[in-house]
């Protein structure tokens, strides 16, 4: 797979789940990667951002995320559209 920082990426969002509460929200963003626009998925994983609004926007809170592998695999819930 190589470091994808060097080799540059596409990555494409696959599926989206937004919770929202108030003035928090949680977004749950599953993710893949090519190394070409139309090449093979060489990675998929899910993003968890945590946002508040606050003057009249969304603010970004935290963004962490983790890549699916074979003890790790991605829950059908959070799989493609």
């Amino acid at each position: 797979m190589g470091d994808l920082r060097e080799s540059g990426f596409f990555e494409e969002e696959i599926n989206r789940e937004v919770r929202i509460f108030g003035n928090m929200a949680h977004v749950w963003s599953t993710y893949q990667v090519r190394h070409h626009k139309n090449g093979p998925v060489v990675r998929r994983g899910i993003n968890s951002i945590q946002l508040h609004f606050k003057d009249n926007r969304w603010w970004i809170v935290s963004w962490g995320w983790d890549g699916e592998s074979e003890e790790n695999r991605i829950p059908a819930s959070f799989d493609s559209y």
